[in-house]
């Protein structure tokens, strides 16, 4: 319980979309041991969830997603000093079929969503498609965060003390973009001079608009990155976009 509380309180309720990390950590509690010392789990208990939730017809991709949750809280305990079980999460993971990347095909398709979209919704979702940045990290942009040619973004992640650091150049139609947004407050993107703390609504409504089928917001950091790789076929250039440690 404490371990999981720790994780949530450090990590978990920071994440872009906390609602489900907290629904995960929830069933953890459910389906594991949770009045016990950590270093106390035993294989048996994670075989035991795999193969509890393979019962209840989850995917494999869903049980992977429990597995790296406990993965994560499992290495922040660690740097921690706390004692963890001498078990590798990683050898229970399933083998997943291959994603299916949803992004947006072409321009043309991008240019009527973005003609419908509210005012204080276009140059969001144009920096989204610029950067590949995650919807969390461009809302809580600052702009004490540009500095010169580049904006730097302290990414969250449990593998990293604080997070990690990414840079994002800027480029002439970013640099645009960012010189035309009103400088009301700290925040970068604004609305009625107050930071925009939520865009799901404005983002449905112009998908509604434009006749799109509806995808989620994050889906435009699949399509900046698939439109990257079309573009140059340089796949380490995509991982540098994304701010990914490794190119898997």
């Amino acid at each position: 319980d404490q371990a999981l509380g720790l994780y949530w309180e450090e990590v978990g309720q920071y994440h872009s979309n906390p609602n489900d990390t907290y629904s995960k950590i929830n069933i953890l509690t459910k389906e594991l041991p949770t009045n016990i010392p950590l270093s106390h789990l035993i294989v048996d208990d994670f075989a035991n969830l795999v193969k509890f939730k393979r019962i209840e017809g989850k995917s494999n991709a869903t049980i992977n997603r429990y597995l790296a949750l406990l993965s994560a809280v499992f290495n922040l305990c660690k740097k921690r000093r706390i004692n963890t079980p001498d078990v590798n999460i990683r050898d229970f993971m399933l083998k997943e079929k291959a994603e299916n990347i949803k992004y947006i095909p072409n321009w043309e398709t991008m240019d009527k969503i973005i003609n419908v979209a509210s005012d204080h919704l276009k140059p969001i979702i144009l920096f989204a498609l610029y950067t590949g940045l995650r919807k969390s990290d461009i809302l809580e942009l600052k702009w004490e965060d540009i500095q010169g040619d580049r904006i730097i973004v302290q990414v969250k992640d449990c593998s990293h003390e604080g997070g990690k650091t990414h840079f994002v150049d800027i480029f002439p139609a970013l640099k645009e973009l960012l010189e035309n947004q009103p400088k009301v407050n700290n925040y970068v993107f604004t609305y009625k001079g107050e930071r925009i703390k939520d865009i799901k609504t404005a983002w449905h409504t112009a998908l509604k608009k434009a006749n799109v089928k509806y995808v989620n917001f994050h889906t435009l950091r699949h399509t900046c990155a698939t439109w990257i790789l079309q573009s140059t076929g340089n796949l380490k250039l995509v991982q540098q976009t994304l701010g990914h440690s490794d190119m898997r």
